[in-house]
């Protein structure tokens, strides 16, 4: 409450106490407490606009010290259709935000064409090394051929040279084929020429099998897998072999995967150099002249299907070897995997 105290308007505060037998009772004078509540509130106002400006000049600091370099980049830039950045000559009537957005836009353009024109760079080189390797024919082949058919002729065997002659011509016809993939019927039948003129080379000497169903020999494989490796049975299992040589051409389906296996009764592989060609074949090794077997056809997989696929090889359970090419199923030939390279 209020009350007149020496003529002045002052505030009264009254409690009691002891059961109301004391009553404390306080005043205080009404003018000088409001000057102090008002000088109270100017010193609060006042600190809180210090704050206020402090606040702002660190925030005006801060912004300019983050936004002068995209200011001095944005003085400086200019994307063109190119995508090249030159030096800008023209009003600032676009935003910040817009020339960031262009450049930024214009760079990825770039990215992606780089990035296309590589792929295709790497696809041809792909489709020159596929073709390089198809060209592969072991010299050592045809200069025992050659030689054979020469004797073949000096004998007067005539009807053998002939076959021979017609064998070696289906050969060379079936690897200048530009095509990439064929039908694992068409390999089996160049096989075949291959095993006939081995098979008049060890006379009665070797002899061979395939085993492959009617459902397999439709899939479609990569030109020219079969022979190198047939080849380097012959050449390096059967070369110190005095009995009966013979190989066996086994293909199935099993897990989705088309696994072709090619087993010899040779003299085998040392564990060494089976290991070395162990780790040549899973690691993709390049090819190599003294590789052009094995290499040659599980460097074309890779290439051609990925690194899941290739070739593995391995020592007979008693003697010979045992390798394994590991392809997926292609039912169907695609039309860009028979073009010409």
């Amino acid at each position: 409450s209020t009350a007149q105290m020496n003529q002045k308007e002052c505030f009264l505060y009254t409690r009691s106490m002891l059961s109301d037998q004391l009553r404390i009772v306080s005043y205080f004078d009404k003018r000088g407490t409001n000057e102090n509540l008002i000088q109270t509130l100017q010193r609060l106002t006042l600190y809180i606009l210090i704050l206020l400006g402090c606040i702002g000049a660190i925030t005006y600091g801060l912004s300019k010290k983050v936004a002068r370099p995209i200011e001095e980049l944005l003085k400086d830039i200019k994307v063109n259709e190119a995508g090249d950045v030159i030096r800008s000559e023209e009003s600032e009537s676009e935003g910040d935000i817009e020339i960031l957005r262009s450049f930024i836009t214009s760079l990825q353009e770039t990215t992606k064409k780089h990035v296309e024109e590589n792929y295709k760079m790497q696809v041809q080189l792909r489709d020159i090394t596929i073709k390089a390797y198809e060209n592969c024919i072991n010299p050592h082949f045809l200069f025992n051929t050659l030689q054979m058919l020469r004797i073949l002729n000096e004998m007067e065997e005539k009807k053998s040279v002939s076959e021979v002659i017609t064998c070696l011509s289906n050969l060379f016809r079936f690897n200048l084929e530009q095509r990439k993939l064929v039908p694992l019927s068409a390999e089996v039948d160049n096989i075949r020429n291959y095993l006939k003129i081995i098979d008049l080379r060890f006379h009665d000497r070797f002899s061979y099998q395939i085993m492959i169903p009617d459902e397999v020999m439709n899939l479609y494989v990569p030109k020219f897998i079969l022979q190198p490796i047939i080849e380097n049975s012959v050449t390096h299992g059967f070369s110190e072999k005095t009995d009966l040589c013979r190989i066996d051409i086994v293909g199935e389906i099993v897990q989705n995967e088309l696994v072709i296996i090619v087993k010899d009764n040779g003299t085998g592989i040392s564990h060494e150099k089976l290991e070395s060609l162990k780790k040549m074949l899973a690691s993709g090794g390049a090819y190599s002249e003294k590789s052009i077997g094995l290499n040659n056809v599980n460097t074309r997989i890779k290439l051609i299907y990925g690194s899941k696929y290739g070739v593995d090889i391995f020592n007979g359970e008693k003697t010979g070897t045992q390798v394994m090419i590991y392809i997926p199923i292609c039912s169907e030939k695609k039309e860009d995997e028979h073009e010409e390279l």
